[in-house]
């Protein structure tokens, strides 16, 4: 009889940990990427940079320009996150082909510095 209880028990609760960890899956799935862009905006807020990150990740994957954005810019910081310069670039592409002027400015400051190679100032101004 007790071994009927415990192996009833230890079942219960398998049974609620995949319900509750498939709930937390399953939430974080049915997110849309403004979703995301809020979840990263607020854990920024809290500077909970590591979170903002999958978060702001998330967002950017689904379509989020200004999650791309922000990726880019705290990639080529480095200040709160690893600096990445090759996913700065990544996601600033990202935001400059959705014609986001912030994004274009940005783009032609890192030319300028010779992010993408040889430093151009032609190519440069040509975006500002």
């Amino acid at each position: 009889m007790k071994k009927k209880f415990l192996s009833g028990f230890v079942l219960g609760l398998c049974l609620v940990s995949v319900v509750w960890v498939g709930g937390i899956i399953g939430r974080d799935m049915m997110r849309s990427p403004a979703d995301w862009m809020d979840k990263a905006n607020a854990q920024i807020r809290e500077n909970d940079y590591r979170g903002a990150l999958l978060s702001l990740t998330r967002a950017a994957k689904g379509g989020e320009v200004q999650a791309a954005y922000k990726l880019a810019l705290l990639y080529d910081a480095g200040d709160k996150i690893p600096e990445n310069r090759e996913l700065a670039i990544t996601y600033m592409k990202q935001a400059l082909d959705a014609k986001m002027p912030e994004a274009q400015y940005v783009t032609a400051v890192w030319i300028e510095r010779g992010y993408f190679g040889e430093a151009d100032a032609n190519k440069a101004v040509a975006l500002y």
